[in-house]
């Protein structure tokens, strides 16, 4: 039996004196694609640092990620190997940059370009916003794009280099609509791919969750509140105690959608 490609066990993180997660116990195996669920300030982020190598837990626990442990290995290198969708890099990464130089930051896994890129790197940073259909973008500046564009760009900087994991934290946040479920659509066209990446979907919204993810994580005050196969977690009593409102869910093409 192959080893699990996350396996986080008795994690506590403490931060500024406060703790933010607790006790945390996550097992993920490669190609079993998960959501994390809870509202704003439950712990997601904090957990998906965790697996980053972005917070380190509290003496007792441990991290493994890939294979490596966490403290006794180079982390970047780990990092390198760990795909990042998020709206906040929309804010952190650098407006000036045409949308070419933010993908191939991939690369290196930097928030923005610190070296001349390689020929055959340029290469492929086009032929992925072309196979995403934004190759028109390419020298777009990054702040003239929409923002759906820019989220197409960022999964194209977080796949540039195949990596075995892609963490898509809160993507859908800064999106109308529209753009919202072209978005989700071409996800769902990667996670059907052959070799296709372990996902971890971050998101507060039930209707985030398209149907490849079918293993969930609800977190609740820093800790796990309910994990297991989606239609065992996507329940009213645990929405309703998650959310803190009387959620009512009504599915409809495989997603779940809430309502009051």
């Amino acid at each position: 039996m192959l080893d699990p490609i996350i396996d986080i066990r008795n994690a506590t993180v403490v931060i500024d004196g406060t703790e933010i997660i607790h006790d945390i116990d996550w097992t993920v195996n490669a190609g079993d694609h998960w959501f994390v669920l809870g509202e704003n300030g439950s712990g997601k982020s904090t957990l998906m640092n965790l697996v980053m190598g972005l917070a380190w837990a509290r003496s007792g626990g441990s991290v493994r990620v890939l294979g490596h442990r966490y403290g006794s290995c180079i982390i970047q290198d780990v990092r390198k190997q760990i795909g990042w969708v998020s709206a906040y890099l929309q804010d952190w990464t650098l407006d000036h940059m045409p949308a070419a130089n933010v993908v191939l930051s991939g690369f290196d896994a930097t928030i923005g370009l610190y070296r001349d890129p390689t020929p055959a790197e340029t290469g492929k940073a086009r032929e992925r916003l072309e196979g995403l259909g934004c190759g028109k973008l390419l020298r777009r500046r990054f702040d003239t794009l929409s923002s759906g564009e820019q989220m197409r760009v960022l999964i194209a900087r977080a796949t540039i280099t195949d990596p075995p994991i892609l963490v898509l934290d809160e993507p859908c946040c800064h999106l109308d609509f529209k753009s919202r479920e072209q978005f989700l659509a071409t996800i769902e066209d990667f996670t059907s791919a052959r070799d296709a990446p372990t996902f971890i979907m971050v998101t507060h919204r039930v209707d985030d969750i398209i149907g490849p993810f079918e293993n969930g994580l609800i977190i609740k005050d820093g800790r796990i509140l309910a994990r297991g196969a989606k239609a065992e977690v996507l329940t009213e009593p645990l929405l309703q105690e998650a959310f803190d409102v009387p959620i009512r869910i009504q599915r409809f093409n495989d997603r779940y959608w809430p309502h009051m």
